[in-house]
């Protein structure tokens, strides 16, 4: 399991534009590699699991720029 931790304070505070570029890329990265290996993450069994502690909006801010 690989993961990436990016502090950011709770409530009212979003992920820096650096912090954000840094981590779309790492889930890049990490997809890439498992598509490189079988056909992607879903084929092989695993998933890419993005959270915030406090759940007010980061992850889901992290995940949709990683969609677009």
């Amino acid at each position: 399991m690989e993961h990436l931790i990016i502090p950011t304070r709770n409530y009212l505070y979003v992920p820096s534009f650096d912090d954000t570029n840094t981590t779309v890329g790492f889930i890049h990265f990490i997809v890439s590699i498992y598509f490189f290996s079988c056909i992607g993450n879903a084929s092989c069994g695993r998933g890419t699991y993005v959270h915030c502690k406090a759940k007010r909006g980061r992850s889901t801010t992290i995940a949709f720029c990683y969609l677009v």
